[in-house]
């Protein structure tokens, strides 16, 4: 799912032909541009590994560097929801989890908004919602930190850190999109098949996001049934405790 998102977003990009001083995405547009990043590494590394990145200008190298986004928030949204469907009956973990997995979910519907907005040179805007992509990681952290007993996954950390470095790149690359750029109109019969792709990947995106509603909904349900199973045991044992006492009392007074 995250893979055919982030073919349609270079579809989107390559729908402009680039025919401006910027364009020339070799080797060296690459390091030029990661050299104005937080991470030359990760940027060069991701960037140059991309088989896209040599048709690519800076802004479509940001776009490049916003997929890899996506796909990092939508497979740990995807993971984490894989997590709510194990045995465990330790509510309040599967609870923050469900939390931790809605806000990689918003993460990533942040960056896909950011995409929109560089197409548009819409750069503050686009600056925005990657800095939202980024802090939403926080609040799931955050959401483990409420409650000491529960650890933080080492394999989550990592999907953080890495969702973080990324953003921070793509932001880096967006600081130094000061090359004014004047788009040709779009070719109609290749902007009506990318208007296609989008269209039917839109609807599995909200095809997954039902299924993943769905899913959150019936471990609501099971939480809930656990919770009342809990509170009937332990009334009832409690009822039972109160009987027993009361017949100890009674065999006491006869004894007397």
């Amino acid at each position: 799912m995250a893979s055919k998102i982030f073919f349609l977003l270079f579809l989107l990009f390559l729908a402009y032909p680039h025919q401006h001083a910027c364009v020339n995405g070799d080797a060296t547009l690459i390091k030029r541009t990661c050299k104005n990043t937080k991470y030359y590494n990760l940027c060069f590394s991701s960037l140059k590994s991309d088989p896209s990145s040599p048709n690519a200008d800076p802004k479509g190298l940001a776009v490049i560097m916003i997929g890899i986004g996506m796909s990092n928030a939508t497979s740990t949204s995807s993971y984490l929801s894989s997590k709510l469907l194990s045995p465990s009956n330790n509510t309040t973990l599967k609870r923050v989890i469900k939390e931790c997995a809605d806000k990689y979910t918003y993460a990533g519907d942040a960056l896909q908004a950011s995409v929109q907005d560089l197409l548009n040179e819409a750069y503050d805007y686009a600056y925005m919602h990657i800095t939202a992509a980024k802090d939403y990681p926080n609040a799931c952290h955050n959401a483990f930190k409420r409650y000491p007993a529960l650890s933080y996954p080492l394999d989550l950390a990592r999907r953080e850190d890495g969702l973080k470095h990324i953003c921070d790149v793509a932001m880096g690359i967006i600081d130094n999109l000061d090359c004014e750029q004047e788009l040709p109109s779009p070719n109609s019969e290749f902007e009506r098949f990318v208007a296609s792709k989008f269209e039917k990947v839109s609807k599995r995106a909200s095809l997954m996001k039902k299924s993943l509603m769905k899913m959150n909904e019936k471990m609501d349900e099971i939480i809930k049934h656990y919770l009342k199973s809990s509170k009937s045991r332990e009334e009832s044992t409690n009822e039972d405790d109160d009987e027993s006492s009361e017949e100890d009392s009674m065999d006491s007074s006869e004894t007397e």
